[in-house]
């Protein structure tokens, strides 16, 4: 008998060492004389330097935060009703520095008389999966650049803002949409790893400018929402939203780099409870874009009637994704004249675009450009335009028009990205043997501005083959002098402004003098647009400003039109 217990003793040994080793402690409990029996593995989970062996379920319930106490107690009462044992999570108090997440699996077992009286179990630590949990949670809820919350993250906190108001409707907060202006170029002139340490640098002054309980969320690539979480009035909220816009507008230093950023800003008060989050949001968006049409770098509360623009506008943009194959964009030419002797003569003309929409009429220019802008279309319109060009001076020169005859055409900051529109005029020009220099490009100051390196590449590259670049609304841009230098220009165009003002205004008179003496130094030629009056033309010619256009001359006509008006000088003025 003795080797038989000698023999169960070995294996109970060797039973325990296996429980010892093992990853997944062992433990049971003795509800009755509440005695607590755990494996070596167990003890260390739990935070006793113990071996394996029977103590108090007191000293172990201890370890434990309330919180984890009474879950425990919920569990109790819960295998009391059911006899059954649910796996549960719970964990320990901080061990050498780090809170143990734990995870117990068991069984309970009653004696004769039905009386529940111990649980057999296991314990493991999930401690890395709960970290793995908590990491992906917050990747779910967190932008994977700035860590700031993300869309879904404000979504949610939005509706909790909605939720309250239904409770309360004294509460309300205020959403500010916010977009980085020109963002495209700090990417394109600097490079992509650049730009995300600038956003990352914006979302850290956003987190310090407002306080811990509003909420900053990375919404775009380029775009915040802030969500401050306050009852106050329209007014109040538009005042905070400026010198929040003030603070954010600050000189910001990246990688050695000084940038001034601009921002537009969006606002909308939530105080109605019954109004959808995506409402709030498309609200707020459509009050950003208000701000960037008007001028950027400030703040534009929402208002009800911008929903009825923002809607035009999208059926505008809707139209226009169709408007070249459905042939309702055209041109109308606006003759440019040399005014150095009495009689002018005309020399080109302008092509301006123009879009006859079906069932609604002409669309205004500047409308159309504005959104032709925005959704990227330009670029092809841009194409279109010097394609169009091109065919019409190829019949025009092919019904007697003048050799050095030429037609001017803007074109949008976009096509100065990259060369290709060099390429593209060049192409179009060989394919109807038209010479270099009938094809002259308009750029505004902002094509220059927008990307100052690769716009250069690209003006060179029109200048040494043979196209002439001009210089746009000369005037209204404070850097357009320090371009002058930098850029070959063959020609600038005095912004309209101060032609317009040229006869009631002497400092019109001094700018415009001085632009002519400073161009004729520099050996551009000088462009006025907007004439309308004698007196105006006579002031420019006195000045030897030596082109201009404007309506006391001619006004923008279809191309019948031209033919008229250069074979026989009858003008015909298109509404």
């Amino acid at each position: 008998m003795s080797g038989e217990l000698e023999k169960e003793a070995v294996q109970a040994t060797r039973y325990r060492e296996v429980l010892d080793a093992s990853n997944t402690g062992v433990f049971e409990i003795d509800v009755i004389n509440r005695k607590f029996y755990g494996s070596s593995r167990t003890y260390e989970l739990v935070g006793l330097d113990l071996d394996s062996g029977w103590i108090d379920l007191d000293t172990v319930l201890a370890l434990l935060p309330q919180a984890e106490k009474d879950k425990l107690q919920n569990l109790d009462a819960s295998v009391r009703a059911t006899r059954q044992f649910r796996k549960i999570e719970t964990h320990t108090q901080l061990i050498k520095g780090q809170k143990t997440f734990l995870e117990l699996n068991g069984r309970v077992s009653f004696d004769e008389q039905d009386n529940y009286e111990r649980i057999i179990g296991s314990l493991g630590d999930i401690s890395e999966q709960k970290k793995l949990e908590h990491r992906l949670r917050h990747e779910a809820l967190h932008d994977f650049l700035t860590g700031l919350p993300n869309r879904t993250l404000l979504v949610d906190r939005i509706q909790h803002i909605l939720t309250r108001l239904k409770r309360n409707s004294d509460l309300n907060a205020t959403l500010l949409f916010i977009d980085f202006d020109n963002f495209k170029a700090v990417n394109d002139n600097l490079g992509h790893s650049f730009g995300d340490d600038v956003l990352v640098s914006i979302g850290e002054r956003l987190k310090d400018i407002v306080r811990a309980t509003d909420t900053v969320s990375r919404f775009g690539s380029d775009e915040f929402v802030i969500l401050l979480e306050d009852p106050t009035t329209s007014d109040i909220a538009h005042m905070f939203a400026n010198r929040l816009l003030e603070k954010l507008q600050r000189p910001l230093r990246v990688q050695g780099k000084e940038l001034n950023p601009s921002f537009s800003v969006g606002l909308v008060l939530i105080d109605d409870p019954d109004v959808s989050v995506e409402a709030i949001l498309g609200d707020a968006d459509i009050a950003m874009y208000a701000a960037k049409n008007r001028g950027k770098a400030q703040v534009v509360p929402f208002d009800a009637t911008m929903r009825i623009q923002a809607a035009k506008r999208l059926d505008i943009e809707t139209a226009l994704r169709q408007a070249i194959d459905k042939e309702e964009l055209y041109l109308v030419y606006q003759p440019i004249f040399e005014v150095d002797t009495n009689n002018p003569n005309a020399v080109g003309v302008e092509a301006l675009l123009r879009w006859s929409k079906s069932g609604r009429g002409n669309i205004a220019p500047g409308e159309l450009l504005d959104v032709a802008e925005e959704n990227g279309m330009i670029v092809e319109i841009g194409l279109w335009l010097v394609r169009t060009a091109a065919e019409q001076l190829q019949s025009w020169r092919a019904g007697g028009f003048p050799e050095g005859f030429f037609v001017n055409i803007n074109l949008s900051s976009r096509h100065f990205d990259n060369d290709e529109i060099a390429d593209y005029v060049i192409e179009n020009l060989e394919q109807r043997e038209l010479p270099r220099g009938c094809i002259r490009i308009e750029v505004v100051e902002g094509a220059v501005i927008r990307n100052p390196e690769k716009a250069l590449i690209v003006i060179e590259r029109l200048k040494n083959e043979g196209i002439p670049v001009s210089l746009d609304d000369f005037g209204t841009g404070f850097s357009s002098l320090s371009y002058l230098h930098r850029f070959p220009f063959y020609s600038l165009k005095i912004d309209r402004s101060f032609v317009v003002d040229v006869m009631q205004s002497q400092a019109s008179q001094d700018i415009i003098a001085a632009i002519v003496v400073m161009a004729k130094k520099l050996n551009i030629r000088v462009v006025a647009e907007g004439v309308e009056h004698e007196e105006q033309l006579d002031f420019l010619r006195s000045v030897g400003c030596e082109l201009i256009q404007g309506f006391l001359l001619a006004r923008p006509e279809t191309p019948p039109d031209v033919d008229r008006f250069f074979h026989d000088g009858t003008e015909v003025e298109v509404a």
